[in-house]
């Protein structure tokens, strides 16, 4: 099963996105999203438990 930070992750170290335009900016709001994402998974896992 392939996670949500496994594609982000995936997709950030694609050769084809270091060329393209706003890739920093790309790449900032893609961690940013996986952090976000992790975060609220952790939250979840510990409601749950």
């Amino acid at each position: 099963m392939i996670t949500a930070a496994t594609r982000v992750a995936m997709y950030l170290s694609s050769p084809a996105l270091i060329t393209d335009r706003g890739s920093a900016l790309q790449k900032l709001g893609l961690i940013v999203l996986a952090g976000l994402n992790m975060i609220f998974h952790r939250g979840i896992y510990r409601v749950g438990t």
